[in-house]
């Protein structure tokens, strides 16, 4: 039972980098309906890595590791907090740069749900940038390198390098501390 308990996780990962792959492969920007053949694709996949321990892997060096095998690019030295992995999908649009912080439970939506359809669109976290708290980048957003989104804000757009950005939607509030 215990050693079945500890390869859970590897299990987990295993079976979801392999249904991202065979029904996949990678993806693109762009809306799927979600009554469709790619929307149910979709579905699946997103459903196998929700099933990921992602618990146990949170704050450590395994959270990276394990979007990097789903096709996002992250950087070294990249903390995600508690309930900051994005599990919907759409991974392989989703940058992370080196010494980022991705803070507790904020939202990095790559794929969101509009008008019955699956939308990916990329999002781009900077070299040493910080996501607070709580806080947004919609689809399609990048937060520069340095950069500092507050918490609860959300971001729909592009931020310039070492600004702080707070807010809905989220303004530049000037230099980044």
């Amino acid at each position: 039972l215990a050693a079945a308990g500890a390869l859970w996780p590897l299990l987990a990962v295993a079976r979801a980098v392999l249904l991202k792959r065979l029904l996949i492969g990678r993806w693109r920007p762009g809306r799927v309906p979600v009554w469709s053949g790619a929307g149910w694709r979709h579905w699946v996949v997103a459903r196998a890595a929700r099933q990921i321990p992602w618990g146990m892997l949170e704050g450590t060096a395994l959270a990276p590791a394990v979007l990097r095998l789903l096709g996002a690019r992250v950087g070294r030295r990249v903390h995600f907090h508690r309930g900051a992995v994005p599990v919907s999908g759409g991974w392989d649009l989703l940058t992370v740069g080196d010494d980022a912080v991705v803070g507790q439970e904020a939202s990095l939506r790559v794929v969101e749900l509009e008008g019955g359809c699956h939308v990916a669109a990329p999002v781009r976290v900077g070299a040493g940038a910080r996501v607070s708290t709580r806080a947004t980048l919609c689809g399609g957003s990048s937060l520069g390198a340095g950069s500092v989104l507050g918490p609860l804000s959300a971001l729909e757009g592009t931020t310039g390098e070492d600004e702080a950005w707070d807010g809905v939607p989220a303004a530049r509030g000037g230099p980044a501390p």
